[in-house]
């Protein structure tokens, strides 16, 4: 899970308990016991916790642009909630770009 939110970077390079507090800015806590288990989380995941795990992915990395490409628009109200919530705090500084 660890290489997952860190990608493209090394998963060795990410401070665990920055990891935990990524996935729970985005509603993921029921994935921290599996922090250092690898797995096909493409496969694993449903698409919602796929589309947090993306935005969790960004938060650390703290580029100068995001794109997202319809990503907003089958999301539940809470998810998509929570994940504006991210970027108008936690990402407040990124230039976003929502092709839909």
């Amino acid at each position: 899970m660890r290489s997952a939110l860190s990608y493209p970077r090394s998963g060795e390079a990410s401070d665990p308990a920055t990891v935990c507090d990524v996935l729970a800015t985005v509603g993921h806590d029921h994935l921290k016991p599996f922090l250092e288990k690898y797995d096909r989380w493409d496969r694993r995941l449903s698409d919602v916790e796929k589309q947090r795990l993306s935005v969790a992915r960004v938060i650390p990395q703290k580029p100068r642009w995001v794109v997202l490409n319809r990503s907003m628009a089958n999301l539940d109200p809470e998810t998509r909630r929570r994940i504006e919530t991210v970027f108008g705090r936690d990402l407040a500084n990124v230039g976003v770009l929502n092709i839909g």
